[in-house]
């Protein structure tokens, strides 16, 4: 998992797995949305958005609606094995691209 460095614009996360599968959750700090982009590069964006990290992962959900719209999944889990110190950096992240635009929390 990648993340932006502390200040830039825009801030992102960003993850893939072995086969090329993505997932990112990005934000230009004065847009009211936040793009989401995952594995066939489908990008939505939305503030009707939902993220909880964990020590083991991260879940991302959408409103289900509007998720059908676009025929994505409405959930995400996105998998974790970081340090502690990445945990924080990538909390730290989280919250700066959820400031003020859908919800976030960590449960650690």
């Amino acid at each position: 998992m990648a993340t932006s460095a502390p200040g830039s614009s825009p801030i992102y996360v960003v993850t893939t797995d072995g086969d090329g599968y993505g997932f990112s959750l990005s934000r230009f700090s004065e847009d009211p949305v936040i793009e989401l982009m995952v594995e066939d590069q489908t990008n939505y964006p939305t503030s009707n958005i939902t993220a909880v990290l964990h020590r083991d992962g991260l879940l991302v959900e959408l409103d289900p609606n509007e998720a059908a719209e676009i025929d994505i999944p409405s959930k995400y889990l996105v998998r974790l094995s970081a340090s502690e110190p990445e945990l924080v950096q990538l909390d730290l992240t989280l919250q700066a691209i959820f400031s003020g635009v859908g919800s976030y929390s960590r449960k650690f």
